[in-house]
């Protein structure tokens, strides 16, 4: 993923090379992805989706924003509808973008909507130094449970 974002520079489209990959590869191979550029000098981002949870944005001075689109089906998945375009955002200096694993916010018998939203509070609660940042986040949204599935977490903060 990371060649094809260096060649195209699209995220969208170093997705689509990879499900091209996946698709002419064994049967049963598929992945979620979510592929992103930064241009800090013009402060903004480009992501593309492919089945991937949302990534969230904090601006200071601004409540939290899910950034939505920019989404298609999981990789290596055949017949599914193509993919989004890419999609540019505001990621101006000061901001935070939280990404994050569908283990972070998927919990059984609790809606994924509610999760997100729950995790919307406690990255806005978070301290501001990101490794704090990141283990509050961690913490809050496990509770001290063990995970049900693998949790990553990655905080990009543009200064």
């Amino acid at each position: 993923l990371q060649a094809y974002l260096f060649e195209a520079a699209d995220p969208a489209a170093a997705l689509e090379r990879v499900d091209r990959l996946l698709l002419a590869g064994p049967i049963g191979k598929m992945a979620t992805a979510l592929a992103m550029t930064l241009d800090c000098a013009n402060g903004t981002a480009r992501l593309a989706r492919a089945g991937h949870p949302p990534p969230l944005l904090l601006i200071p001075g601004q409540e939290p924003v899910i950034v939505e689109g920019a989404t298609g089906p999981p990789l290596g998945l055949i017949g599914l509808p193509p993919r989004a375009d890419s999609l540019e955002f505001a990621f101006p200096a000061g901001a935070t973008l939280v990404l994050y694993s569908d283990g972070l916010v998927e919990r059984r018998g609790e809606p994924i909507d509610e999760s997100i939203a729950k995790l919307m509070r406690v990255a806005a609660s978070a301290p501001t130094a990101v490794e704090a940042f990141a283990e509050h986040v961690i913490g809050e949204m496990l509770g001290g449970r063990p995970p049900g599935d693998d949790v990553a977490l990655l905080v990009v903060r543009s200064d």
